[in-house]
């Protein structure tokens, strides 16, 4: 619960958010150079490359809320 995350100043949940951003975008990184390398199609990872931009979008807004 993400809630959760934001009720505990004492946690390292901030770190936590901020490594699964860099995981998140390893694994978009990944997928490039799948795709430069020839190891699959485009469009087979539109749906995934999709999906982890809205993830990133969301890790970032715990790490800098409005």
């Amino acid at each position: 619960d993400d809630r959760s995350l934001r009720l505990a100043p004492r946690s390292n949940a901030r770190a936590r958010i901020s490594t699964a951003l860099g995981s998140t975008r390893e694994v978009r990184s990944g997928l490039a150079l799948a795709v430069a390398f020839g190891y699959v199609e485009p469009g087979a990872v539109h749906g995934a490359d999709a999906t982890l931009d809205r993830v990133c979008a969301m890790l970032c807004r715990f790490l800098k809320p409005r």
